[in-house]
């Protein structure tokens, strides 16, 4: 059962609401009793006041607001989205319902809302608001199934939600995964349940707003959630925080973060604008149809093209001609899966052993094998167990999995080629965190791999890749869903690369550019 408090206007009036100050306070309290360790184990990060303001200015806001903020905090969303109603002149009535299970939080929390009472006082504004002090998934699913029968009160439904939701994987046998599934809720993270459950809780044309990952915009573990976004959310506004540390920068957050507000609907009559910035700042903005922004396929990714420039760029590569079924070649996850073949791994080559390729072999635009004295295996033996896993030795395009968050390009590609392994082997090995370009598991021709690893080392791939990933990782998937110039493009600028034996990736662009955009066929570079 909920444990509620509420709180009325009440204690004495004030003109001005100091609301960027009494959450800087809260804040600090709020440190003093929880480390940030306890907070970033539990996915707990704070909203700075100006991120929170921000949020709030997406709204619009009726003579009634009904505000439903899970995972409240210390208040600094509940603040600024009361704040924003008053400052709308059109708002009378405020009814705020926090969901906050710390303690420590709820303490500071209440004193805060006492505040916020104090200012709608002021200025002749109906203010109530309750704090539950329960698990917010487990009493709103608990809602929207109807399975706790002895609950005294309901929530109702909401005309506003805020959210800065934790951010934490669900086990799949967790309490708070089966609570979703009876709510008919399948998801693998708390943030996307969080968001999920206050969309259901919203009436018809509700508002969310919400500050979150990027993350959930693309991949398979998502789908589900983006598929109810994309028939019961109609997007308004979704603004890039480009700068990782700059939303959260108290708790030492390396998140690529977005801010989205929507209406519940399934109208799409608005276009959705568009926006990036360093925080709250906005260095462009577009507007784009909703249907551009959010695929109405099985898939429903959401389409990040934050500029004209990135629009552009991604109207250029969608022209492309070929998929790669068209140029006969596949891309697949590297086959040695190292942890399930630990006996057979070697730290250096040996007689009866062939080269094992990770990540840390690529060096430039090609591969440096062996790596002495490195903490990760050079070669894996040749046994029966191993064999399926190998690859007839030659050339391919390897491409890593995983990219740091500080590396410039999204995409690392680089040849494999038959002169990077020294001896006679015939056979090699790739590791599961390389994907590999291949031709039914055989080697591509050596000016395709040349061609295929520049244009996907280019920058607008790199650009591309960005509008529908908003995490570091490079899928196979993503890399089958690209489109390709013609085969006979690709060759000719793999033959220039290898006349001039020099990558250079200005040049390159430029080439590319010349193909994307003005639909000719790729012309010789000009390399010095």
């Amino acid at each position: 059962m909920p444990k509620a408090q509420s709180k009325r206007n009440m204690g004495l009036s004030i003109t001005n609401s100091n609301f960027p100050a009494i959450i800087k306070t809260g804040r600090e309290r709020a440190f003093e009793t929880l480390s940030r360790q306890y907070r970033g184990a539990n996915g707990q990060f704070f909203t700075p006041y100006p991120i929170a303001e921000f949020m709030a200015s997406l709204a619009e806001y009726g003579s009634h607001v009904r505000l439903l903020d899970a995972g409240a905090g210390v208040g600094a969303l509940t603040l600024a989205t009361v704040e924003a109603a008053i400052a709308s002149r059109s708002t009378r009535s405020i009814e705020v319902v926090c969901f906050e299970k710390e303690p420590q939080f709820q303490r500071v929390l209440c004193d805060n809302l006492n505040a916020c009472a104090r200012y709608c006082e002021s200025q002749e504004i109906a203010f109530t608001s309750t704090i539950i002090a329960d698990d917010f998934i487990m009493s709103a699913s608990a809602e929207i199934s109807g399975t706790d029968l002895f609950r005294r009160c309901s929530l109702g439904s909401f005309s506003h939600s805020v959210l800065n939701p934790p951010y934490k994987k669900l086990r799949s046998d967790s309490d708070h995964r089966r609570a979703l599934r009876f709510a008919g809720i399948e998801t693998s993270n708390l943030y996307t349940a969080f968001v999920w459950l206050a969309l259901r809780l919203l009436g018809d044309y509700g508002q969310l707003t919400a500050i979150t990952p990027r993350s959930f915009c693309n991949g398979l573990y998502f789908r589900p959630f983006r598929q109810f976004l994309r028939d019961q959310m109609e997007f308004r506004h979704i603004h890039s925080i480009e700068q990782r540390r700059t939303a959260f920068s108290d708790d030492d957050v390396l998140q690529e973060n977005i801010i989205f507000h929507g209406i519940k609907s399934s109208d799409f009559r608005t276009a959705v604008t568009l926006s990036k910035g360093d925080g709250i700042s906005v260095s462009s903005r577009r507007s784009a149809p909703h249907n551009d922004v959010v695929e109405q396929s099985r898939d429903a990714m959401i389409h990040l093209a934050l500029s004209e420039e990135e629009a552009s760029i991604v109207r250029g590569i969608e022209s492309l001609p070929c998929l790669l079924e068209d140029l006969e070649v596949s891309v697949s996850t590297g086959p040695v899966v190292d942890f399930r073949l630990k006996e057979y791994l070697r730290k250096n080559p040996e007689l009866d052993s062939c080269p094992l390729l990770y990540p840390c072999h690529f060096n430039g635009n090609s591969v440096d094998w062996p790596k002495p004295g490195h903490k990760k295996p050079n070669s894996i033996k040749i046994d029966g167990a191993v064999r399926p896993s190998l690859l007839p030795v030659g050339h391919y395009v390897l491409v890593k999995r995983f990219t740091s968050k500080e590396q410039i390009r999204r995409v690392v590609a680089v040849v494999l080629s038959p002169e990077d392994l020294p001896g006679k082997t015939q056979m090699v090995g790739i590791e599961n965190h390389i994907n590999y370009f291949h031709s039914d598991r055989n080697p591509l021709g050596m000016e395709l791999a040349w061609g295929l690893s520049a244009y996907l080392n280019s920058s607008f791939v790199d650009a591309y890749l960005r509008v529908f990933n908003g995490h570091t990782q490079v899928n196979a998937t993503d890399l089958r869903k690209l489109r390709y110039p013609a085969q006979i493009d690709l060759i000719r600028l793999g033959r220039e690369i290898l006349v001039h034996r020099e990558v250079d990736l200005e040049a390159i662009d430029l080439t590319l550019s010349q193909l994307i955009f003005q639909n000719r066929q790729v012309v010789a570079l000009e390399i010095a």
